[in-house]
Protein backbone atom coordinates (compact mmCIF):
# COMPACT_ATOMS: atom_id res chain seq x y z
CA UNK A 1 0.00 0.00 0.00
CA UNK A 2 2.71 2.54 0.70
CA UNK A 3 4.64 1.62 -2.19
CA UNK A 4 1.29 2.20 -4.54
CA UNK A 5 0.85 5.58 -2.73
CA UNK A 6 4.51 6.74 -3.35
CA UNK A 7 4.28 6.19 -7.35
CA UNK A 8 0.91 7.97 -7.45
CA UNK A 9 2.64 11.08 -5.72
CA UNK A 10 5.37 10.59 -8.06
CA UNK A 11 3.41 10.58 -11.19
CA UNK A 12 1.57 13.94 -9.99
CA UNK A 13 4.97 15.78 -9.93
CA UNK A 14 5.56 18.73 -12.88
CA UNK A 15 7.80 16.91 -15.58
CA UNK A 16 11.71 18.66 -14.75
CA UNK A 17 12.70 21.35 -17.13
CA UNK A 18 15.97 21.59 -18.57
CA UNK A 19 18.49 24.03 -17.53
CA UNK A 20 18.21 27.12 -19.29
CA UNK A 21 22.59 28.20 -18.31
CA UNK A 22 24.72 27.08 -20.78
CA UNK A 23 27.32 24.82 -19.48
CA UNK A 24 30.65 26.99 -19.37
CA UNK A 25 33.20 26.09 -22.15
CA UNK A 26 36.37 24.95 -20.62
CA UNK A 27 39.27 25.38 -22.68
CA UNK A 28 42.49 23.61 -22.52
CA UNK A 29 44.97 25.51 -20.30
CA UNK A 30 47.76 25.57 -22.93
CA UNK A 31 45.07 27.27 -25.68
CA UNK A 32 44.29 29.93 -23.34
CA UNK A 33 45.18 33.44 -24.17
CA UNK A 34 46.74 32.60 -27.49
CA UNK A 35 44.92 34.88 -30.09
CA UNK A 36 41.23 33.97 -30.44
CA UNK A 37 40.13 30.41 -29.82
CA UNK A 38 36.41 29.24 -31.48
CA UNK A 39 34.82 26.83 -29.88
CA UNK A 40 34.21 23.54 -32.83
CA UNK A 41 31.84 20.59 -31.46
CA UNK A 42 33.31 17.45 -30.59
CA UNK A 43 36.11 18.97 -28.87
CA UNK A 44 37.70 20.69 -31.81
CA UNK A 45 39.13 23.54 -31.96
CA UNK A 46 40.66 26.37 -34.87
CA UNK A 47 43.11 29.09 -33.44
CA UNK A 48 43.51 32.26 -35.06
CA UNK A 49 46.58 35.06 -34.52
CA UNK A 50 45.72 38.53 -33.31
CA UNK A 51 45.60 39.63 -36.90
CA UNK A 52 43.07 37.45 -37.97
CA UNK A 53 44.67 35.38 -40.02
CA UNK A 54 43.94 31.37 -39.29
CA UNK A 55 47.15 30.00 -38.25
CA UNK A 56 46.91 26.69 -37.64
CA UNK A 57 43.34 24.01 -37.39
CA UNK A 58 43.69 21.66 -34.27
CA UNK A 59 42.11 18.70 -33.49
CA UNK A 60 41.95 17.80 -29.97
CA UNK A 61 40.28 14.24 -30.43
CA UNK A 62 42.44 11.50 -29.96
CA UNK A 63 43.30 10.83 -34.08
CA UNK A 64 41.39 13.12 -34.86
CA UNK A 65 41.45 14.61 -38.10
CA UNK A 66 42.47 18.35 -38.71
CA UNK A 67 39.66 20.51 -39.98
CA UNK A 68 39.87 22.28 -43.08
CA UNK A 69 40.38 26.40 -43.27
CA UNK A 70 37.85 28.20 -43.48
CA UNK A 71 37.57 30.98 -46.16
CA UNK A 72 38.96 34.06 -45.71
CA UNK A 73 37.58 36.98 -44.31
CA UNK A 74 38.06 40.54 -46.20
CA UNK A 75 40.64 42.87 -44.42
CA UNK A 76 39.66 45.66 -42.47
CA UNK A 77 40.38 49.15 -43.71
CA UNK A 78 41.52 52.38 -42.94
CA UNK A 79 40.60 55.65 -44.88
CA UNK A 80 42.19 59.18 -45.73
CA UNK A 81 40.43 61.62 -48.41
CA UNK A 82 38.65 58.40 -49.52
CA UNK A 83 40.83 56.23 -49.77
CA UNK A 84 41.06 53.22 -47.99
CA UNK A 85 44.23 51.46 -47.24
CA UNK A 86 44.48 47.29 -46.91
CA UNK A 87 45.17 46.97 -42.94
CA UNK A 88 47.11 43.75 -42.58
CA UNK A 89 48.41 44.17 -46.23
CA UNK A 90 51.89 45.10 -44.72
CA UNK A 91 52.06 41.93 -42.67
CA UNK A 92 51.22 39.99 -45.36
CA UNK A 93 54.21 41.27 -47.27
CA UNK A 94 56.19 40.37 -44.81
CA UNK A 95 55.67 36.90 -44.51
CA UNK A 96 56.30 37.27 -48.52
CA UNK A 97 52.86 36.87 -50.00
CA UNK A 98 53.09 38.66 -53.29
CA UNK A 99 49.57 37.55 -54.95
CA UNK A 100 47.54 40.85 -53.44
CA UNK A 101 47.44 44.43 -54.76
CA UNK A 102 47.49 46.17 -51.35
CA UNK A 103 47.00 49.95 -50.84
CA UNK A 104 48.99 51.60 -48.72
CA UNK A 105 50.63 55.11 -47.63
CA UNK A 106 54.03 56.13 -48.46
CA UNK A 107 55.20 57.54 -45.04
CA UNK A 108 59.18 58.33 -45.19
CA UNK A 109 60.82 58.47 -48.63
CA UNK A 110 64.88 58.27 -49.21
CA UNK A 111 67.26 59.13 -52.09
CA UNK A 112 70.46 57.14 -52.57
CA UNK A 113 72.95 58.31 -54.74
CA UNK A 114 73.94 55.18 -57.81
CA UNK A 115 77.73 54.71 -58.44
CA UNK A 116 77.01 54.69 -62.03
CA UNK A 117 75.50 58.59 -61.85
CA UNK A 118 71.90 59.75 -61.23
CA UNK A 119 70.83 57.10 -63.93
CA UNK A 120 71.19 54.62 -61.10
CA UNK A 121 69.93 56.22 -57.96
CA UNK A 122 67.19 54.60 -55.79
CA UNK A 123 64.61 55.18 -53.61
CA UNK A 124 63.75 53.44 -50.73
CA UNK A 125 60.01 54.18 -48.85
CA UNK A 126 58.42 53.04 -45.61
CA UNK A 127 55.23 52.11 -46.59
CA UNK A 128 52.24 51.95 -44.47
CA UNK A 129 48.67 50.00 -43.93
CA UNK A 130 47.82 52.28 -40.90
CA UNK A 131 48.79 49.94 -38.41
CA UNK A 132 52.34 48.60 -39.61
CA UNK A 133 55.28 49.93 -41.96
CA UNK A 134 57.33 48.07 -43.88
CA UNK A 135 60.77 49.12 -45.89
CA UNK A 136 60.78 48.83 -49.47
CA UNK A 137 63.13 49.93 -52.81
CA UNK A 138 61.56 51.29 -56.40
CA UNK A 139 62.64 49.51 -59.36
CA UNK A 140 65.00 51.92 -61.38
CA UNK A 141 63.05 52.47 -64.01
CA UNK A 142 59.98 53.85 -61.67
CA UNK A 143 62.04 56.86 -60.74
CA UNK A 144 60.05 58.94 -63.75
CA UNK A 145 57.17 58.60 -60.72
CA UNK A 146 58.94 60.02 -58.40
CA UNK A 147 60.91 62.63 -60.61
CA UNK A 148 57.86 63.43 -62.79
CA UNK A 149 54.52 62.35 -61.34
CA UNK A 150 54.48 63.33 -57.99
CA UNK A 151 55.18 60.29 -56.20
CA UNK A 152 56.05 61.81 -52.48
CA UNK A 153 55.99 61.18 -48.43
CA UNK A 154 52.38 60.54 -47.46
CA UNK A 155 50.64 59.36 -51.22
CA UNK A 156 48.78 56.77 -50.92
CA UNK A 157 49.72 53.76 -53.58
CA UNK A 158 48.74 50.79 -54.86
CA UNK A 159 51.59 47.94 -55.45
CA UNK A 160 50.92 46.01 -58.65
CA UNK A 161 54.08 43.91 -59.27
CA UNK A 162 56.71 43.56 -56.38
CA UNK A 163 59.22 41.15 -54.88
CA UNK A 164 59.59 39.87 -51.46
CA UNK A 165 62.26 38.16 -50.42
CA UNK A 166 64.08 37.54 -46.96
CA UNK A 167 67.65 38.34 -47.01
CA UNK A 168 70.18 37.48 -44.05
CA UNK A 169 67.02 37.42 -41.71
CA UNK A 170 65.58 40.87 -43.14
CA UNK A 171 62.33 41.11 -45.61
CA UNK A 172 63.13 43.19 -48.61
CA UNK A 173 60.50 44.46 -51.01
CA UNK A 174 61.29 45.65 -54.91
CA UNK A 175 58.74 47.24 -56.42
CA UNK A 176 58.63 46.95 -60.32
CA UNK A 177 54.97 48.54 -60.64
CA UNK A 178 52.87 50.85 -58.94
CA UNK A 179 49.56 53.62 -58.92
CA UNK A 180 50.04 56.57 -57.45
CA UNK A 181 46.18 56.85 -56.40
CA UNK A 182 46.18 60.05 -54.06
CA UNK A 183 48.55 62.84 -53.56
CA UNK A 184 48.98 64.40 -49.52
CA UNK A 185 46.67 67.05 -49.68
CA UNK A 186 43.99 64.04 -50.40
CA UNK A 187 45.20 61.83 -47.61
CA UNK A 188 44.78 64.90 -44.94
CA UNK A 189 48.56 63.46 -43.44
CA UNK A 190 49.57 60.57 -41.50
CA UNK A 191 46.80 57.46 -41.62
CA UNK A 192 46.92 55.40 -38.25
CA UNK A 193 50.10 55.34 -35.60
CA UNK A 194 51.95 52.60 -37.40
CA UNK A 195 55.06 50.31 -35.91
CA UNK A 196 57.54 48.48 -37.96
CA UNK A 197 56.05 45.18 -38.57
CA UNK A 198 58.81 43.53 -37.39
CA UNK A 199 57.60 43.97 -33.71
CA UNK A 200 54.73 42.79 -34.64
CA UNK A 201 55.87 39.14 -36.29
CA UNK A 202 58.10 39.09 -32.71
CA UNK A 203 55.42 39.34 -30.38
CA UNK A 204 53.31 36.70 -32.40
CA UNK A 205 56.68 34.51 -32.34
CA UNK A 206 57.05 34.49 -28.65
CA UNK A 207 53.69 34.28 -27.81
CA UNK A 208 53.20 31.48 -30.17
CA UNK A 209 56.35 29.74 -28.76
CA UNK A 210 55.09 30.60 -24.58
CA UNK A 211 51.49 29.62 -25.48
CA UNK A 212 51.16 26.26 -27.64
CA UNK A 213 53.49 23.60 -28.79
CA UNK A 214 52.86 21.39 -31.89
CA UNK A 215 54.20 18.94 -34.19
CA UNK A 216 55.45 21.04 -36.92
CA UNK A 217 56.85 24.74 -35.72
CA UNK A 218 57.48 26.05 -39.01
CA UNK A 219 53.65 25.24 -39.98
CA UNK A 220 53.04 27.78 -36.86
CA UNK A 221 56.11 30.43 -37.64
CA UNK A 222 54.62 34.05 -39.03
CA UNK A 223 58.05 34.65 -40.18
CA UNK A 224 59.56 33.98 -43.89
CA UNK A 225 60.00 30.53 -44.84
CA UNK A 226 62.46 28.63 -46.72
CA UNK A 227 61.55 30.12 -50.71
CA UNK A 228 62.03 28.78 -53.93
CA UNK A 229 64.12 30.66 -56.59
CA UNK A 230 61.89 32.92 -58.80
CA UNK A 231 61.58 33.46 -61.89
CA UNK A 232 63.07 36.99 -62.76
CA UNK A 233 63.14 39.55 -65.33
CA UNK A 234 66.55 40.11 -66.27
CA UNK A 235 65.90 43.94 -66.19
CA UNK A 236 64.82 43.93 -62.34
CA UNK A 237 67.81 41.18 -60.93
CA UNK A 238 68.85 42.66 -57.70
CA UNK A 239 71.37 42.11 -55.10
CA UNK A 240 68.17 42.68 -52.83
CA UNK A 241 66.56 39.61 -54.46
CA UNK A 242 68.03 36.49 -52.58
CA UNK A 243 66.94 33.50 -54.57
CA UNK A 244 66.20 34.48 -58.57
CA UNK A 245 66.47 32.48 -62.05
CA UNK A 246 66.49 34.30 -65.21
CA UNK A 247 65.60 32.38 -68.60
CA UNK A 248 66.56 33.63 -71.81
CA UNK A 249 68.80 32.76 -74.98
CA UNK A 250 72.42 32.74 -75.24
CA UNK A 251 73.77 35.66 -77.76
CA UNK A 252 77.17 35.16 -77.75
CA UNK A 253 79.92 33.12 -75.90
CA UNK A 254 83.58 34.10 -75.67
CA UNK A 255 86.18 31.40 -75.72
CA UNK A 256 87.92 29.80 -72.72
CA UNK A 257 90.87 32.18 -71.46
CA UNK A 258 93.32 31.07 -68.84
CA UNK A 259 94.65 33.32 -65.87
CA UNK A 260 97.10 32.89 -63.46
CA UNK A 261 99.01 35.49 -60.71
CA UNK A 262 100.20 35.27 -57.24
CA UNK A 263 97.50 33.67 -55.60
CA UNK A 264 96.87 30.67 -58.14
CA UNK A 265 95.57 29.70 -62.02
CA UNK A 266 92.42 29.35 -62.90
CA UNK A 267 90.06 29.83 -66.16
CA UNK A 268 87.21 31.37 -67.68
CA UNK A 269 84.68 32.01 -70.26
CA UNK A 270 81.71 34.61 -70.59
CA UNK A 271 78.43 34.76 -72.24
CA UNK A 272 75.33 36.65 -73.39
CA UNK A 273 71.92 36.05 -72.31
CA UNK A 274 69.01 38.02 -73.46
CA UNK A 275 65.32 37.42 -72.14
CA UNK A 276 61.84 38.06 -73.80
CA UNK A 277 61.57 41.64 -72.16
CA UNK A 278 65.00 42.32 -74.86
CA UNK A 279 67.34 43.01 -71.78
CA UNK A 280 70.65 40.99 -71.93
CA UNK A 281 73.02 40.75 -68.79
CA UNK A 282 76.65 38.61 -68.74
CA UNK A 283 77.32 35.55 -67.58
CA UNK A 284 80.86 34.69 -66.40
CA UNK A 285 81.97 31.33 -65.39
CA UNK A 286 84.83 30.25 -63.48
CA UNK A 287 87.22 27.03 -62.67
CA UNK A 288 84.88 23.95 -62.67
CA UNK A 289 81.65 25.70 -63.71
CA UNK A 290 83.62 25.81 -67.56
CA UNK A 291 84.37 22.53 -67.48
CA UNK A 292 80.43 21.68 -66.45
CA UNK A 293 78.61 24.12 -68.76
CA UNK A 294 80.64 25.04 -71.62
CA UNK A 295 79.00 23.54 -74.11
CA UNK A 296 75.36 24.36 -72.67
CA UNK A 297 76.04 28.00 -73.23
CA UNK A 298 75.87 27.59 -76.89
CA UNK A 299 74.96 30.70 -78.92
CA UNK A 300 71.78 30.40 -79.62
CA UNK A 301 70.57 28.01 -77.23
CA UNK A 302 67.80 28.53 -74.91
CA UNK A 303 68.70 28.23 -71.03
CA UNK A 304 67.42 28.79 -67.07
CA UNK A 305 70.14 30.14 -64.87
CA UNK A 306 70.47 30.64 -61.13
CA UNK A 307 72.43 30.09 -58.10
CA UNK A 308 74.97 32.95 -59.25
CA UNK A 309 76.39 35.97 -57.82
CA UNK A 310 75.62 38.93 -59.08
CA UNK A 311 77.92 42.16 -58.81
CA UNK A 312 77.98 46.05 -60.71
CA UNK A 313 78.38 45.64 -64.38
CA UNK A 314 81.65 46.86 -65.60
CA UNK A 315 80.95 49.37 -68.29
CA UNK A 316 84.46 49.80 -69.50
CA UNK A 317 84.21 46.19 -71.17
CA UNK A 318 81.09 45.69 -71.62
CA UNK A 319 78.17 47.22 -74.21
CA UNK A 320 74.88 46.19 -72.33
CA UNK A 321 72.89 47.91 -70.50
CA UNK A 322 72.37 46.04 -67.50
CA UNK A 323 73.36 47.53 -64.09
CA UNK A 324 74.88 43.75 -63.25
CA UNK A 325 76.74 41.13 -64.12
CA UNK A 326 76.43 37.23 -62.83
CA UNK A 327 79.12 35.18 -61.75
CA UNK A 328 78.98 31.39 -61.31
CA UNK A 329 81.12 28.78 -59.85
CA UNK A 330 80.68 25.09 -59.89
CA UNK A 331 77.30 25.35 -57.39
CA UNK A 332 75.48 27.13 -60.49
CA UNK A 333 72.24 26.11 -61.93
CA UNK A 334 72.16 25.42 -65.78
CA UNK A 335 69.22 23.78 -67.16
CA UNK A 336 68.25 23.99 -70.93
CA UNK A 337 64.68 25.14 -71.72
CA UNK A 338 62.77 24.46 -74.64
CA UNK A 339 63.42 26.55 -77.48
CA UNK A 340 62.31 30.54 -76.65
CA UNK A 341 61.00 33.05 -79.34
CA UNK A 342 63.37 36.02 -78.74
CA UNK A 343 64.55 38.53 -80.98
CA UNK A 344 68.57 39.03 -80.93
CA UNK A 345 70.27 41.50 -78.91
CA UNK A 346 69.71 45.34 -79.80
CA UNK A 347 73.25 46.91 -81.24
CA UNK A 348 73.08 50.75 -80.98
CA UNK A 349 75.71 51.15 -83.77
CA UNK A 350 77.66 54.59 -83.55
CA UNK A 351 78.74 56.65 -87.01
CA UNK A 352 82.36 56.53 -87.30
CA UNK A 353 82.49 60.39 -87.60
CA UNK A 354 80.95 59.83 -84.26
CA UNK A 355 83.78 58.84 -82.46
CA UNK A 356 85.87 61.80 -82.30
CA UNK A 357 83.59 63.23 -79.39
CA UNK A 358 83.24 59.76 -77.87
CA UNK A 359 84.76 59.86 -74.56
CA UNK A 360 87.87 57.82 -74.14
CA UNK A 361 87.50 54.04 -72.85
CA UNK A 362 83.98 54.37 -73.72
CA UNK A 363 82.47 51.23 -75.24
CA UNK A 364 80.65 51.27 -78.62
CA UNK A 365 78.93 49.01 -80.95
CA UNK A 366 80.39 49.61 -84.75
CA UNK A 367 79.41 48.11 -88.20
CA UNK A 368 81.57 48.73 -90.83
CA UNK A 369 83.56 48.03 -94.09
CA UNK A 370 87.12 46.48 -93.59
CA UNK A 371 88.70 48.91 -96.34
CA UNK A 372 92.48 47.40 -95.29
CA UNK A 373 94.65 45.41 -92.81
CA UNK A 374 98.22 44.74 -91.65
CA UNK A 375 100.21 41.85 -90.65
CA UNK A 376 99.47 39.24 -87.15
CA UNK A 377 101.71 40.40 -84.71
CA UNK A 378 102.15 38.41 -81.41
CA UNK A 379 102.77 40.08 -78.17
CA UNK A 380 103.59 38.80 -74.74
CA UNK A 381 101.46 40.29 -72.05
CA UNK A 382 103.27 41.37 -68.74
CA UNK A 383 101.42 37.77 -67.42
CA UNK A 384 104.42 35.97 -69.99
CA UNK A 385 101.39 34.92 -72.08
CA UNK A 386 101.65 35.45 -76.14
CA UNK A 387 98.61 37.30 -78.09
CA UNK A 388 97.89 37.62 -81.66
CA UNK A 389 96.96 40.62 -82.81
CA UNK A 390 95.86 42.66 -86.21
CA UNK A 391 95.20 46.19 -87.16
CA UNK A 392 92.53 46.65 -90.09
CA UNK A 393 90.93 50.17 -91.37
CA UNK A 394 87.40 50.86 -91.51
CA UNK A 395 85.00 52.76 -93.50
CA UNK A 396 81.29 53.33 -93.09
CA UNK A 397 78.69 55.87 -94.83
CA UNK A 398 79.68 58.69 -92.68
CA UNK A 399 83.00 59.30 -94.97
CA UNK A 400 85.33 58.67 -92.37
CA UNK A 401 87.92 56.05 -91.67
CA UNK A 402 89.02 54.66 -88.08
CA UNK A 403 91.88 52.31 -87.10
CA UNK A 404 90.37 49.38 -85.18
CA UNK A 405 92.97 46.19 -83.42
CA UNK A 406 91.51 43.20 -83.10
CA UNK A 407 93.01 40.77 -80.62
CA UNK A 408 92.89 36.79 -80.35
CA UNK A 409 91.72 34.00 -82.54
CA UNK A 410 89.77 36.38 -84.77
CA UNK A 411 93.89 38.39 -85.76
CA UNK A 412 95.34 35.05 -87.10
CA UNK A 413 92.17 34.47 -89.69
CA UNK A 414 93.61 36.07 -92.42
CA UNK A 415 91.25 34.73 -94.70
CA UNK A 416 88.40 36.46 -93.37
CA UNK A 417 89.96 40.06 -93.60
CA UNK A 418 90.98 39.03 -97.51
CA UNK A 419 87.58 39.96 -99.20
CA UNK A 420 86.94 43.14 -97.36
CA UNK A 421 83.98 42.09 -95.67
CA UNK A 422 81.73 44.15 -93.74
CA UNK A 423 81.79 43.73 -89.79
CA UNK A 424 80.00 44.36 -86.77
CA UNK A 425 81.83 44.99 -83.52
CA UNK A 426 79.92 44.84 -80.32
CA UNK A 427 81.24 46.08 -77.30
CA UNK A 428 84.49 47.89 -78.64
CA UNK A 429 86.76 49.87 -76.61
CA UNK A 430 87.11 53.41 -77.93
CA UNK A 431 90.94 54.60 -77.26
CA UNK A 432 93.13 57.73 -77.93
CA UNK A 433 96.14 55.83 -78.77
CA UNK A 434 97.57 58.13 -81.95
CA UNK A 435 94.07 59.97 -82.12
CA UNK A 436 90.74 57.77 -81.99
CA UNK A 437 91.24 54.30 -82.34
CA UNK A 438 89.30 51.14 -81.13
CA UNK A 439 90.45 47.62 -79.33
CA UNK A 440 88.55 44.52 -79.09
CA UNK A 441 88.58 43.70 -75.98
CA UNK A 442 87.34 40.39 -73.55
CA UNK A 443 83.83 40.82 -74.18
CA UNK A 444 83.64 42.20 -77.62
CA UNK A 445 81.66 40.35 -80.24
CA UNK A 446 83.06 40.61 -83.62
CA UNK A 447 81.07 39.58 -86.33
CA UNK A 448 81.63 39.12 -90.05
CA UNK A 449 79.09 39.84 -93.09
CA UNK A 450 76.46 39.37 -90.16
CA UNK A 451 73.02 38.46 -91.62
CA UNK A 452 70.74 39.94 -88.92
CA UNK A 453 71.83 43.64 -89.67
CA UNK A 454 69.84 43.59 -93.15
CA UNK A 455 69.22 47.29 -93.30
CA UNK A 456 72.69 48.41 -92.37
CA UNK A 457 74.48 46.25 -94.77
CA UNK A 458 72.33 46.94 -97.31
CA UNK A 459 73.49 50.69 -96.92
CA UNK A 460 76.94 50.00 -96.44
CA UNK A 461 77.10 47.72 -100.22
CA UNK A 462 75.35 50.56 -102.12
CA UNK A 463 77.80 53.49 -100.36
CA UNK A 464 80.71 51.12 -101.49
Amino acid sequence: MTLHLFLFLFLLLPPTQPSSTPQKQTFPRRLRHFGRIRAIPARKYRITDPSGGWIRSLSLLRGGEALPPPSVEPPSVLSGGGVSLTVGGIYTLWKGDTKGRPVLQVVEMKKTTGPSGPSSDRYTLLLSDGKHTQKAMLAIDLNPLVEQRGLCELCAVKLVDYISNSVSGRRIVVINEMELLAAPEEMGGKIGNPVPVEEFAEKIKRDSESQITVHSPAALSPGPQDEEPQLVPIGRLSPYISKWRVMGKVTARTGIKHWGNARGAGKLFSANIIDQEGSEIRCTFFNEAVDKFFDLMEEGKSVEVGRGRLKPANKQYSSLKAEYEINLGSEAHIKPVDNLSIKGPRYDFKPIMGMESTEPNSVVDIIAIVKGFGEVRNITTKQGKELAKREVSLVDDSNCQIRATIWGDMAEKADIWESNPIISLRGVKVSEWGGRSLSTGAGTIVKVNPMEFEDETKKLKAWR
